[in-house]
């Protein structure tokens, strides 16, 4: 669904000298920094690179099949989940033999 949206055209300039680069249209050179601003909020762990390089190859007619791209994100979202888990401190609760006290232990 297409919309007349005014824009600055200071804006509108900078964003049709990187389409040209980029082979976009203008509208769709604002759609891609869109989602690639909101991929970059969404995963602020990760690179702006690695994500921009990611939605060109998910974009592109040659890698629109390409799996391992999704694997990859996947897998890269993992590996911070788990590193993030291993830096949380684990307590461990014994009892002491002097009594019913309980004393932690943090390992």
């Amino acid at each position: 669904m297409g919309r007349v949206v005014k824009l600055n055209e200071e804006f509108v300039l900078r964003v049709a000298k990187e389409a040209k680069l980029n082979k976009r249209s203008v509208p769709k050179q604002i759609e891609f920094n869109y989602t690639l601003a909101a991929a970059a909020l969404d995963n602020p762990d990760l690179p702006i690179h690695w994500v921009r390089d990611l939605l060109i190859a998910k974009d592109s007619n040659t890698a629109k099949r390409v799996k391992w791209i999704d694997d990859a994100l996947l897998r890269i979202a993992a590996e911070e989940d788990a590193k993030k888990a291993a830096r949380k401190p684990k307590r461990v609760s014994t009892k002491s033999t002097a009594g019913n006290r309980k004393k932690s232990v943090s390992r």
